[in-house]
């Protein structure tokens, strides 16, 4: 990349949401600038944001997984509480 052609942002974020993703890009082995690098290249290269954007409030992993689960028919019903209760208790 030709340096005379780099560029310089500046951006207005809260100091924990900074540090929290700092210390992501650190565990993975870059700084904060080679993260935001990394991720503006996706949004320029894919032409969207590499997540989808919802208003409604995210999902815990496990909840979108039952969700996931639910949505594909990979699910078991119990028509009384002793047979679910029997197969939490079984040994899978």
């Amino acid at each position: 990349m030709d340096l005379k052609k780099r560029s310089a942002i500046t951006v207005r974020l809260d100091y924990e949401t900074k540090e929290a993703a700092r210390k992501v890009f650190n565990d993975l082995g870059m700084d904060l600038s080679t993260g935001i690098n990394i991720y503006l290249k996706q949004v320029a290269r894919d032409k969207q944001l590499p997540f989808k954007p919802s208003l409604r409030a995210p999902l815990n992993e496990a909840t979108q997984r039952a969700h996931k689960e639910i949505s594909e028919g990979d699910y078991q019903t119990f028509n009384s509480l002793e047979s679910l209760l029997k197969d939490l208790n079984d040994d899978h």
